[in-house]
């Protein structure tokens, strides 16, 4: 008589599992503090802008200032010159020190 193999066996599948928690009070929680700070870094920024606009036109203004007191240093200004200096430090009085 011919000794037939033992069946395998094959192991039950593993239990499927939902990743899906219920909802917890620390969930609602977590949604009011991004709503929070979304809410304080929205109104910053919005702060933020015009102020950083206006510090890089003082830049370039406070350049060619020093661009032309630097062209004018070892020579007297022309009038045209002097008419731009004026102008430039009339837009931006505080960097009229640069006039020396």
């Amino acid at each position: 008589m011919p000794s037939t193999p033992p069946a395998q066996v094959r192991p039950a599948p593993p239990p499927v599992v939902t990743l899906d928690p219920p909802h917890r009070s620390a969930d609602r929680h977590d949604r009011r503090r991004l709503r929070a700070g979304v809410g304080t870094l929205v109104p910053g920024l919005a702060l933020l802008a015009p102020m950083a606009a206006l510090l890089a036109v003082r830049a370039g203004i406070r350049g060619d200032l020093a661009d032309l007191t630097a062209a004018t240093a070892m020579r007297p200004a022309t009038e045209a010159e002097t008419v731009q200096f004026a102008r430039l430090s009339v837009i931006h009085p505080a960097t009229g020190f640069l006039a020396g």
